[in-house]
């Protein structure tokens, strides 16, 4: 009755009734609001999602000009403008998330004698209590949400597709058919999307903002079962590593990029690193390494492939396996340098002779090897040196695989490149045409080493004087690219 009156008889004009922090609608809202055909307008400020009950415009983080409206339209915009500097770094330090400037505004509002100035020093040594404001979310959070929200605060600060996401809670939880926790992630993510802890930037592409991962990895670090989630996290990295192709293609690199980002988060935090298996420690490394290779952003290449060495070394020693592939890789790297060339040499022998020692001399691993210090030696116009060496490697490789597999034919493609270097053509062709006769065999139709074999194949013919062969294989290679 009483707020019936004050409908009835509030002063004339449009007005503006901001209600704030709903939770419930119907019962904390709709029974109390005012005639259908009033002059209200009624603004609800809340952290929930109303679904279709009422239109809504869900604000999850500005930018800085949005941010510096937002503090001037709390207080008064002179103080904002006589410190703009401060005023900025005061919106970068809170993320510009939109709950913690409101907080800071209503304190600056309540304080008016306080500067900019010495609010970002509070802020910067205490926080302002900013923490509460998640905290009061975090309470409201099921157990299921609040441990999603504790994983994903261990994922690099950037944008992250949901198969990510998926593919690493899968360690956490398991079921039988692999729905369940399916399930459980679906809603999980609602939840924190609800309460705005997490932002969708768009389809299966979220965010974690600064401030609230901060605040998940506080709060990871306070429950029991921390070391699972982090062993989750880590476990599924090292499985979705394992699947990487060696050298990916254009294709596969941009749905690489995200775990390469998290990868690189894992091997920089010096807890995490100590989760990954013995057996597995050369694979983030190395990854990275060939992902950035295949780019071709070789400055990036160097630094994880020496990174590789060091840690390998340290975590099994210097005559293991793992150190001897991480020789290699930095070897192999150096392949195409004439100024490292004694280096890479170096590294080459160091690499074979401990693979020989632990895997004997016929393994693929040694193979491996041969060939690549065989390429060193065709760079270098080594060539009889580099002949000898790829011989060898194809025959290991062929009693391991079989002639029909892609190794013999980047083997056999490699051989016939240094007798092209040797302006012996007709062998050169007689090797290509087995390659390419693997390939077609395999039903490998596109693929950079394809594309290569059969441009030695045209060039062979051209200095053949085999223009007709030549040109039409020069135009299927112009059709790959």
């Amino acid at each position: 009755m009483q707020l019936d009156y004050c409908w009835r008889n509030w002063e004339q004009g449009d007005k503006l009734l901001i209600i704030d922090n709903v939770t419930d609608y119907k019962q904390q809202v709709e029974a109390y609001l005012p005639p259908d055909s009033s002059e209200f307008k009624i603004l609800l400020i809340s952290q929930e999602d109303f679904g279709l009950l009422l239109p809504q415009l869900k604000v999850t983080e500005f930018n800085l000009d949005t941010s510096i409206e937002l503090l001037k339209s709390l207080i008064n915009p002179e103080r904002v403008d006589q410190e703009i500097d401060i005023a900025e770094k005061i919106c970068q330090k809170l993320g510009y998330l939109p709950l913690a400037l409101e907080s800071v505004g209503t304190l600056l509002y309540n304080d008016q004698d306080l500067s900019l100035t010495i609010l970002l020093n509070r802020l910067e040594n205490n926080g302002l209590g900013i923490e509460s404001i998640f905290e009061d979310s975090w309470d409201k959070l099921s157990e299921k949400a609040q441990k999603l929200g504790c994983l994903l605060s261990l994922f690099a600060l950037a944008d992250f597709p949901g198969w990510l996401v998926k593919s690493i809670y899968s360690h956490l939880y398991s079921s039988e058919n692999g729905e369940i926790y399916l399930d459980d992630l679906e809603e999980a993510i609602s939840e924190l999307l609800r309460f705005n802890l997490l932002q969708r930037r768009n389809k299966e592409i979220y965010n974690l903002n600064c401030l609230i991962r901060d605040f998940f990895k506080s709060k990871l670090e306070s429950l029991i079962n921390k070391d699972e989630i982090k062993q989750c996290f880590v476990d599924g990295m090292v499985t979705l590593v394992k699947q990487f192709p060696e050298f990916p293609i254009r294709e596969q690199i941009k749905f690489l990029f995200p775990v390469v980002i998290n990868l690189k988060e894992l091997v920089e935090d010096k807890n995490l690193i100590k989760l990954i298996s013995n057996d597995d420690i050369i694979l983030p490394f190395a990854n990275i390494g060939h992902f950035y290779e295949a780019q071709g952003l070789y400055d990036k290449v160097e630094p994880w492939y020496q990174k590789c060495l060091l840690v390998t070394k340290s975590r099994v020693g210097a005559k293991s396996l793992q150190v001897a592939i991480s020789l290699h890789n930095l070897a192999t790297f150096y392949n195409h340098d004439p100024d490292r060339y004694a280096e890479a040499k170096d590294l080459h022998y160091q690499s074979l002779e401990i693979t020989k020692k632990i895997l004997g001399y016929n393994h693929i691993q040694v193979a491996l090897s041969l060939s690549s210090l065989a390429g060193l030696y065709a760079n270098n116009e080594h060539y009889k040196e580099a002949e000898t060496l790829y011989i060898k490697a194809l025959e290991i490789t062929t009693d391991w695989f079989g002639k029909n597999h892609h190794k013999v034919a980047i083997i056999l493609a490699s051989l016939a490149a240094t007798y092209n270097y040797k302006e012996e053509y007709d062998k050169a062709i007689y090797l290509l045409l087995q390659a390419q006769a693997i390939y077609i065999n395999l039903g490998i139709t596109q693929h950079p080493e394809l594309t290569t074999c059969l441009n030695n194949l045209a060039y062979s013919y051209f200095k053949k004087g085999n223009y007709d062969e030549a040109e039409k294989l020069f135009l299927q290679v112009l059709e790959f690219d």
